[in-house]
């Protein structure tokens, strides 16, 4: 659903605004987006450093980084 609002309300250079990145799925969505049409999207993820008890994922921000780097 993310994917299709962005195709539906973006253009191949525009840059997409997340305040909360969660675990990366606007990221994601703009990343196969590009790479179906040829896009130039960009991104810009923002998310806070809430603790989440795990060991491998100490905070809700490293979620969103392990996601969007893949």
């Amino acid at each position: 659903m993310i994917r299709q609002f962005a195709e539906m309300c973006t253009s191949s250079g525009d840059i997409i605004l997340d305040f909360f990145a969660g675990s990366g799925t606007t990221a994601q969505a703009v990343l196969e987006l590009n790479a179906d049409d040829g896009g130039s999207r960009k991104f810009i993820l923002v998310q806070l450093p809430e603790p989440t008890e795990r060991k491998d994922f100490p905070t809700i921000a490293d979620i969103t980084r392990s996601g969007s780097a893949a």
